[in-house]
């Protein structure tokens, strides 16, 4: 991944990862070996989704776990449409 920001460019490796996390609405920190201290991004939080769902498929291809992330995804919206209230049509 590159952050390209206005007074600097920041690159993050895959392979040197530690961790990522959202600590908060429109924050990003990111954990690399090869460098001290993690690196909190700000951005617009209603970018969260589309930036969130990115970097899963990105560090999945990483891994080689694709398949597994779609399988998880599509397991979880199964699960969100099967809790759905049930509305009966009620004739009068």
């Amino acid at each position: 991944m590159v952050y390209l920001g206005a007074k600097q460019t920041r690159e993050f490796v895959f392979s040197k990862r530690i961790r990522t996390e959202w600590p908060g609405p429109g924050q990003i920190a990111i954990a690399v070996s090869n460098r001290k201290a993690v690196t909190l991004l700000n951005y617009q939080a209603y970018k969260a989704f589309d930036l969130q769902m990115t970097v899963a498929v990105a560090q999945a291809d990483f891994t080689g776990a694709r398949a597994q992330l779609i399988q998880e995804l599509e397991e979880a919206v199964a699960q969100v449409r099967a809790s759905e209230p049930k509305f009966q049509d009620v004739q009068q």
